[in-house]
């Protein structure tokens, strides 16, 4: 449960930051989640693979072992991610679990 806390303040966040141009992701960043770079790293990425977010800058050269964030501005949540987090189950879950702690 606590990486689908870790996706809700994610997308919750990219949610109340929607067109704001000055938006930057330091308070979902992994210290302020307190997570590995590395587990920060892969959900923003996997979110990305999934359409949840959008704009991130990822490696693709065929030489990198592994895809590792390039860039973070122009991160923002899709339409896809919007309905992810009304409507899915767990995510509502917890909302509900987070509560008054959340915007």
């Amino acid at each position: 449960m606590d990486n689908f806390k870790l996706i809700y303040k994610i997308l919750h966040e990219l949610e109340q930051n929607m067109g704001n141009e000055d938006f930057v992701i330091y308070p979902v960043c992994a210290k302020e989640l307190g997570i590995s770079f590395e587990k920060w790293e892969y959900l923003l990425i996997a979110l990305q693979d999934e359409g949840y977010i959008r704009g991130l800058g990822i490696s693709d050269k065929p030489e990198d072992i592994s895809r590792y964030i390039t860039d973070t501005r122009g991160v923002g949540i899709t339409i896809k991610g919007l309905e992810y987090l009304e409507n899915n189950p767990l995510m509502l879950k917890v909302k509900k679990e987070l509560g008054a702690g959340m915007k």
